[in-house]
């Protein structure tokens, strides 16, 4: 899901592809991966952010445009911001990692959560 700012060209858009996006420059983030960088710069100088929040500034703000997944259930947008669905994005991977017998119950529960949306049936 491509998140833009309201006042963004590509914001009233039904949707948009992939290869529309695939001319921008990527920004720096530490989450990203070679094959789909979740920020890309539309404008140069624009810093590495870490967060949500600060992301979605940056979003807001203009500098960058946000890819992000469908699925994703962190908190709601803010107003200023709008989603426009994009259309032959390349598949993501999500992995879960912990250390071999860490007892810790929150890891043993985000796995279970995990699992049980993984094995729910898509809508």
């Amino acid at each position: 899901m491509l998140v833009v700012p309201r006042d963004h060209p590509l914001a009233g858009r039904a949707s948009v592809t992939a290869d529309e996006l695939a001319d921008e420059e990527a920004a720096p983030c530490p989450f990203e991966t070679a094959d789909w960088p979740s920020y890309r710069i539309l404008g140069s100088g624009v810093p590495p952010v870490e967060n949500y929040e600060d992301k979605l500034e940056l979003v807001a703000g203009g500098g960058a445009i946000a890819v992000l997944p469908v699925g994703d259930r962190r908190s709601s947008l803010r107003p200023d911001l709008v989603t426009v669905p994009v259309e032959g994005a390349p598949p993501s991977q999500v992995v879960l990692v912990s250390r071999k017998g860490d007892l810790n119950p929150m890891i043993r529960s985000l796995r279970q959560a995990a699992k049980a949306v993984l094995a729910a049936p898509s809508k």
